[in-house]
């Protein structure tokens, strides 16, 4: 706009001095006056134009100017017709509530962008601050209302604190100011986190003082970190991120998924794979079998030998499933000294000579209690070394073995093959003899299974 006043004086100079004496730059702004015209609300910039040259001419060619008045008028006019806009805007907003905000936010904007004289004329400006300052009250009343309805004890006060947070950052500074309970926003988040972060964060701490790197598991180790997990993946999102150590349980769990890995693939290379069947084979593959289903799937993914372990299984199944001798029962009778002999009897029904096979013997009383029948021993191990055909059966002499024990005392037995070699040099082994042992050896006999033997 001074560059166009600029060219216009410039124009004015160069035709020189007019006859009625006139400067050329009171010509000039004569001239921009009378370019005002009707006034409209895209006339500011005209006015604005002729106001400034006015201003650059010298008190004595204001003198010789005519239009001032119209200059004045123009600008009273056009300043009115804002504030009346202005006006406008304010009764629109009507009675405050809270969809007030965006009708005050406009009629404000629109006041603060006029002159400071064009704001004289808005005869609504008190209506405004009043509009204002009941919106802003209202937004305060919900604000604290939303603050007072938390109870950090709950699980769920993490959303109500979030909510009042975001609803805080919408309020401008002078709506903050009147919140009267923003204190107690602070508490609250200070005291949930001490009410359900800083317990996580404890249980954290303690797995991870846990020595992961060894090649044992420590005692309480398994516990304290699925512990720890556990609790972490309770809280919501939120407040997980304010768990401050989560990154320590993060390792934790990795050097535990780690160590348990390893400890269960070492377990298997040392106690089954290519290992030949023993009497405590199927212990070791029920104590692997345990270990594996106490893996995560992620884990097990991991373990690439356990198809040792059911190959192992298969092994043992087998040979369970046929033994090579059969029990079938037993008589009684007695020694030269008068105690008890006990007549087993007994047959070989695989399709190889037998050259000999052991077997272990329990005995219980009448009420199923176990009863000593080795001096000082509930367990007597025997054994036949004679051969034995393909479907022969023993002898009462072969098959006669002496009890350590008082007749009267004996009721039944378990017998339990243990073990048996044939005449070709191969052999055959009870993979559950450290199982069986451990379930009948000083055990009271509550209920007879298929190795309880009867009279």
């Amino acid at each position: 706009m001074r560059k166009i006043i600029a060219a216009l004086l410039a124009l004015a100079l160069g035709l020189g001095l007019c006859a009625c004496g006139k400067s050329p730059a009171t010509q000039a702004v004569e001239a921009l006056i009378a370019g005002i015209g009707q006034v409209t609300r895209d006339s500011g910039g005209d006015i604005l134009a002729a106001e400034e040259a006015l201003a650059a001419l010298t008190e004595k060619e204001r003198k010789r100017l005519d239009g001032a008045e119209v200059l004045s008028a123009a600008r009273g006019a056009y300043d009115a017709l804002l504030a009346g806009d202005v006006d406008a805007l304010i009764l629109k907003i009507g009675p405050v509530d809270e969809t007030s905000g965006p009708a005050i936010l406009a009629a404000r904007e629109a006041y603060d962008a006029l002159t400071d004289g064009q704001r004289t004329l808005v005869a609504n400006s008190g209506l405004l601050a009043d509009s204002a300052g009941a919106y802003d009250a209202l937004l305060a009343e919900k604000m604290e209302r939303l603050i007072a309805g938390i109870d950090p004890a709950l699980d769920t006060a993490w959303d109500r604190i979030e909510t009042a947070k975001k609803a805080l950052e919408l309020l401008t500074e002078e709506q903050r100011k009147l919140v009267s309970n923003l204190d107690e926003l602070d508490a609250a988040e200070r005291a949930f986190y001490e009410a359900h972060v800083a317990p996580v964060e404890k249980l954290i701490e303690e797995a991870a003082a846990f020595d992961l790197t060894g090649d044992e598991l420590p005692d309480g180790a398994v516990e304290a970190v699925n512990e720890a997990g556990k609790a972490f993946n309770s809280l919501a999102y939120g407040p997980r991120q304010l768990v401050g150590n989560r990154e320590k349980l993060e390792t934790a769990q990795t050097a535990l998924a780690d160590l348990r890995v390893r400890l269960m693939t070492a377990y298997i290379n040392k106690n089954i794979a290519g290992r030949p069947l023993d009497g405590e084979s199927g212990e070791r593959i029920m104590t692997a079998r345990a270990m594996y289903e106490e893996l995560s799937e992620a884990e097990k993914a991991r373990i690439h030998n356990f198809d040792a372990v059911e190959t192992a299984a298969a092994q043992a199944e087998a040979a369970l499933a046929e033994p090579p001798v059969r029990i079938l029962g037993y008589s009684m009778g007695r020694t030269l000294v008068g105690g008890p002999l006990l007549n087993l009897r007994a047959r070989n029904v695989s399709d190889k000579t037998l050259e000999e096979f052991t077997f272990r013997l329990y005995a219980y009383n009448s009420e199923g209690a176990p009863v000593m029948v080795d001096f000082d021993d509930y367990c007597l191990e025997l054994g036949y070394y004679e051969p034995l055909e393909p479907g022969a059966g023993l002898i009462p002499k072969e098959g006669a073995f002496m009890i350590f024990a008082e007749k009267r005392e004996l009721r039944s037995y378990v017998a339990v093959l243990e073990s048996a070699l044939f005449e070709d040099g191969t052999g055959w082994v009870n993979p559950n003899m450290s199982l069986l042992h451990a379930k009948y050896n000083e055990q009271p006999l509550t209920e007879p299974d298929k190795n309880t033997l009867h009279r």
